[in-house]
């Protein structure tokens, strides 16, 4: 069994048919607008008659590997930079994910703030009202107390009038 090779077919590509086995160079193929897939006659395209169908044929092989040497490092600097550029989207991923959870702790931390400071809003209106109601009382209770002593000093003066009646102005009356 033969070891095979071979390469894209496409227009002033290469394939090699059974290049291990030492065959000459008639199972060389060139595919090219107008000779695609047609076996060489011994010679290659190229040849004009004065050389060596092997020369060619290591020149073509050289021309190939050269090719596919070339195309596999602009594969191998496209994955790489394609690597790099995933390897720093990942990174701006990890510092994103890192900024959103300190972002989160941090609105965790103002909610919790802002819910200690709702609670004590809501106990200092508890307060005002209780000290509104204690200060209605306490008003009620000075207006209260003004009416009594008004009361009490009205009916003081209704008795030293009384008194100063009965004492000196019915003597004045009697006499």
């Amino acid at each position: 069994k033969s070891t095979t090779t071979k390469m894209a077919r496409q227009p002033g590509r290469f394939e090699l048919d059974d290049l291990s086995s030492g065959s000459n160079a008639s199972s060389f193929t060139r595919h090219s607008a107008g000779g695609a897939g047609r076996p060489s006659t011994g010679r290659s395209a190229f040849s004009s008659g004065g050389g060596s169908d092997r020369d060619f044929l290591d020149e073509d092989i050289e021309a190939i590997t050269i090719d596919q040497r070339q195309r596999l490092l602009f594969g191998s600097n496209q994955v790489d930079e394609g690597s790099d550029r995933l390897a720093r989207a990942h990174r701006i991923a990890l510092q994103s994910e890192e900024i959103g959870l300190e972002i989160t702790e941090t609105l965790g931390g103002q909610r919790q703030q802002i819910e200690r400071s709702y609670d004590k809003v809501f106990d200092v209106n508890e307060n005002l009202d209780r000290s509104r109601h204690i200060m209605i009382g306490y008003s009620r209770r000075v207006i209260t107390n003004k009416l009594v002593l008004l009361l009490i000093i009205f009916i003081l003066l209704m008795a030293i009038a009384g008194v100063v009646y009965l004492r000196w102005i019915r003597r004045l009356i009697q006499k």
